[in-house]
């Protein structure tokens, strides 16, 4: 019929249909235009077909058939017009379905472009081989460094001043009086925080109560004063911010800190082996950032890509605000975690080998990784392995027992996939690691109820190595968080990445040990309370003279002139007179009595199990001084 002649002429190209639409229902969309059942003469018939004309890929229209009008010949002009206004004429229905179908042609490429290898089971592959950089050994730059020292590479004096300077901003800008913050009191409040961390009450007010209160954080400062300052932390000014970066920029309010800190993280050296992982900064208020993640200990909260090596020093992160946080990166077509990944990796040397989970995995990434002289590998789901490679169904892998393994090698010898079943399918995808050497791990069997003997391909034990960084890390954080219950996702933010730099501070002084031969170390508990002291120890420029006479224990601070039992002790003995402060802070040790203790504390001399109220003011230690004995002296004239 005539209306199947020119349906046939419209959509004969199969190339532009859409996949599962039959003959009868595109010629239902030809019934809806009513003008075609009413043209007067041939000619208009063609007139409105002339404008659903469907055009090839690179723009050049295809021809339907050759008109009266065309044999005569048209001017270039009428041509032109013709095909600028041709995309405005074009109707609804037929506009979609070109658009769509030029689409799934697009999917097509890709899917052919994977298509053209082929995938063959092996049990050998060699992978690229690029030259691997040398670690950079700095540890004897740091051969004499303190706790406080490699906290400060992170958070300096200049950016303590930068959040009085911005806090004090805040509070007379919504209270219209000065909060009066110094720099001394900023760093104090950071150093409460960190040793509440270490103390783990379940409520920060108890540390000022009267029957736990805490003298090394209540003789600093009141609860009120710690409380205000902690609800008008700030970091940054809000009237410096224009608000074409308060949209481009969802984290402004935080971007100083994170900036500080990141570029600490830069500075230090490169590994050969890395991993990329997801962390999560726990808050569970209203922020426009927040994002789940099923199976973390914290899943709800902003979520931070993070890069690390195999030790859990982080190396660089990212904190993710939206589907724009990588609108600027190369790789951007690739999703988001391969994104993550190509923005991570910026800072890397060539040869260098990354690991990352699932979540991150593509053959489209490894490939790119290849691309730039770098090795991937990860954990790869499922759907996202190729259709030529043709895996081994659960069922037979199951069957051959836990260990059981498969090869796959991509036809150009640069990609391999590896299928091994413990529990249940493991897929792992490389760019260098393979099945051999095999070893062999232990895992619970619940039908011998005992441990038994597994074959593991030599790509899962390097992974299981390797990826264990950014969890050490996150232990590392959650040993001794600092907690804050506020609605505020930038008092979390603040206080996480604190943590994060004290527990970076840690691994990087704890492999400078290890390097220098010294495996008598700190441990985190010790390393985090020597920062704490340091800031609760904070001196402003003017006060002198106690800068040169500093005392070394958080246990004496603020002490009421004359006198060296706390002004607020409700239950104090009488105070000892102290008339010279300045001749005592300069005498070595001296035993003063702790009058305000609620009960004694037990003697620090391995051989005394007695209790004293007695502590030396430098060692910071309790010893006995009774008629009988004295512990004080024992262990003082050594």
């Amino acid at each position: 019929s005539s209306r199947k002649t020119k349906y046939d002429a419209i959509f004969g190209h199969r190339k532009y249909l859409i996949p599962g639409e039959d003959d009868d229902k595109l010629l239902q969309l030809l019934e809806m235009d009513s003008d075609l059942d009413n043209c007067d003469s041939e000619d208009e018939c063609d007139v409105a077909f002339e404008c659903q004309q469907p055009s090839t890929e690179d723009g050049q229209e295809i021809p339907l058939e050759q008109h009266d009008s065309d044999q005569d010949g048209q001017s270039g002009d009428g041509e032109d017009q013709q095909s600028e206004d041709s995309d405005d004429d074009l109707p609804l229905n037929v506009w979609i379905q070109v658009t769509q179908s030029k689409e799934i042609n697009t999917n097509k490429i890709k899917r052919n472009e994977q298509m053209k290898f082929t995938w063959e089971k092996s049990k050998s592959f060699q992978g690229m081989v690029f030259e691997i950089p040398e670690v950079e050994d700095t540890s004897n730059d740091r051969r004499d460094f303190k706790p406080s020292d490699y906290f400060s590479e992170y958070i300096d004096d200049n950016f303590f001043q930068t959040i009085c300077e911005c806090t004090n901003v805040k509070y007379m800008r919504l209270h219209n009086k000065p909060l009066n913050l110094s720099l001394k009191e900023t760093k104090q409040f950071f150093g409460i925080s960190v040793l509440m961390s270490l103390l783990k009450y379940p409520r920060i007010r108890m540390f000022w109560a009267k029957t736990t209160r805490v003298y090394s954080i209540a003789s600093v400062m009141t609860r009120d004063r710690y409380f205000m300052i902690r609800n008008h932390l700030k970091v940054v000014i809000d009237d410096d911010i224009s608000e074409s970066l308060r949209q481009t920029d969802k984290l402004w309010k935080v971007r100083p800190l994170l900036k500080k800190i990141r570029e600490t993280c830069l500075a230090l050296p490169r590994a050969n082996t890395v991993a990329i992982d997801e962390q999560m900064i726990p808050f569970t208020g209203s922020c426009g950032v927040k994002q789940f993640v099923r199976g973390k200990p914290n899943p709800e909260g902003l979520k931070n890509f993070v890069c690390a090596t195999p030790s859990g020093l982080v190396l660089d992160f990212e904190v993710y605000q939206g589907k724009d946080t990588f609108l600027q990166n190369s790789a951007k077509s690739l999703g988001v975690g391969p994104s993550a990944v190509v923005r991570l990796i910026e800072s890397l040397r060539e040869g260098t080998q990354i690991f990352m989970d699932r979540y991150f995995t593509t053959i489209p990434l490894l490939e790119f990784l290849l691309e730039n002289k770098n090795h991937g590998t990860g954990t790869i789901m499922k759907s996202r392995v190729p259709r030529a490679v043709h895996l081994t169904s659960e069922g037979i892998l199951k069957r051959l027992g836990r260990g059981a393994t498969e090869q796959t090698v991509r036809s150009d010898g640069k990609i391999n996939i590896i299928q091994w079943y413990d529990m249940k399918p493991v897929l792992l995808a490389s760019t260098n690691l393979q099945e051999e050497p095999v070893d062999e791990c232990k895992r619970w069997s619940k039908q011998q109820k005992k441990f038994i003997k597994v074959r593991r391909p030599d790509m899962v034990a390097k992974y299981n190595e390797s990826m264990g960084g950014i969890d050490l890390v996150d232990r590392m954080i959650a040993y001794y968080r600092i907690k804050a219950r506020s609605n505020k996702w930038t008092v979390k933010t603040i206080f996480h990445f604190t943590d994060l730099a004290i527990a970076n501070s840690w691994i990087l002084y704890r492999e400078d040990r290890e390097k220098l031969g010294d495996n008598k170390y700190m441990q985190l508990y010790d390393f985090k309370l020597k920062i704490s002291e340091y800031l609760l120890e904070a001196d402003d420029d003017e006060d002198s003279d106690e800068n040169e006479s500093r005392v070394h224990s958080v246990h004496t601070r603020n002490k009421p002139t004359g006198y060296v039992t706390p002004k607020s002790s409700s239950h104090s003995s009488s105070p000892i007179p102290n008339n010279n402060n300045a001749s005592i802070r300069k005498r070595q040790h001296l035993p003063i009595l702790r009058g305000d203790l609620k009960n004694a504390v037990r003697c620090k001399s391995s051989h005394c199990s007695k209790k004293t109220m007695f502590m030396c003011e430098k060692c910071n230690a309790f010893y006995c001084i009774t008629s009988t004995h004295n512990c004080f002296y024992e262990h003082h004239k050594k």
